[in-house]
């Protein structure tokens, strides 16, 4: 049994992460700094039936890191823990170099330094990235060799960490891999990203607001179909690679509100739910806005035999029924 170590394991996709890889053959420990948008309820029961272990831990405290690492002696180390909101990197920019910088250098400079000490268990690194680290496509997907063109500080900040990690992991002699995957969504996402707040608006009876037009185009991706692709990159993958993630369902950012709201009708329809605002209004774009992001998934096909399960309209349903109930719960706490 390998020892995992999941780092952000309470924010969106590494608590969905956790309940996959626990169900596979490793012993898990998750570390996270429990910021705004993780919530460590989301892996409660895992921890309740002592399936993970879980310490909260800032991978900003280099200190607290290194300890942790050398006293778990994991085999691999998945880093989800990031910040990623856009407007957020816009506003506050050093909250996020913090993290997605500072953070993913200490990691490499505990492994650096244990893997040092540990000649018979070298700890192998995964740094989850984004595929908006090559910015803006008019046309054509991007593959892994695609020059780096961040657009703004929060995909500069990732750009930033897969340079560090290519670099000291070249120096250090440091297994890793990288991928970059596109828009996620599914359960336990903050609401704060365009699904989940677009859901939250309706259900409030307020309209889904969108930037500029709506018509910035990105691929959505159900989030259990980029775990698997982890745990296929991780078992059959080459090191030192980096890999794209993608999904190939490139929609309109108006096509994706739209689609909300059509299934927020069926749903009232079946007196599932009793009222939703079905209005859309658009507001004044942010600055440097992506129009649109697509990669090339050609590789990790190629690699790891690796490829979709899940059918969008299917699992986006299931995720508007999922947060129903989530926001109907905070609602009544």
């Amino acid at each position: 049994m390998k020892k995992l170590l999941i780092i952000g394991g309470a924010g969106f996709i590494g608590s969905n992460a956790c309940y996959f890889f626990s169900k596979k053959n490793y012993k898990i420990s998750v570390i996270d700094s429990l910021s705004y948008a993780s919530n460590l309820n989301y892996i409660r029961p895992l921890i309740k039936d002592k399936i993970i272990k879980f310490d909260r831990i800032d991978i900003s405290n280099y200190q607290k890191l290194n300890k942790h690492i050398n006293k778990l002696n994991p085999q691999i180390i998945i880093n989800f823990a990031a910040e990623s909101h856009v407007d957020n990197s816009i506003k506050s920019p050093n909250i996020f170099f913090k993290s997605n910088v500072i953070g993913v250098y200490n990691i490499l400079l505990s492994i650096k330094n244990y893997n040092k000490k540990n000649k018979s268990n070298k700890i192998r690194f995964f740094q989850i990235s984004t595929d908006e680290v090559y910015g803006s496509l008019e046309k054509g997907y991007a593959n892994e060799n695609y020059p780096l063109n961040p657009s703004s500080p929060y995909s500069s900040s990732k750009a930033a960490a897969d340079c560090l990690v290519m670099g000291m992991c070249k120096t250090y002699n440091i297994k890793y891999y990288i991928s970059r995957c596109t828009n996620n969504f599914g359960r336990f996402q903050f609401p704060e990203k365009l699904i989940p707040l677009s859901i939250k608006k309706s259900l409030n009876n307020k309209p889904i607001e969108l930037y500029g037009d709506g018509k910035n185009k990105r691929d959505w991706i159900f989030v259990e179909d980029h775990i698997r692709a982890i745990y296929k990159i991780i078992t059959k993958g080459k090191t030192n690679q980096i890999y794209n993630i993608g999904a190939q369902n490139t929609y309109t950012n108006l096509f994706i509100s739209k689609k909300i709201l059509s299934i927020l009708k069926d749903l009232k329809n079946k007196k599932i739910i009793s009222k939703f605002n079905n209005t859309i209004s658009f507001i004044d774009d942010r600055p440097a806005h992506d129009f649109r992001y697509a990669v090339s998934t050609k590789k990790i096909m190629k690699d790891t035999n690796w490829g979709l399960k899940n059918n969008f309209e299917k699992n986006l349903y299931h995720t508007i029924l999922w947060y129903i109930t989530f926001f109907n719960k905070k609602t009544n706490e």
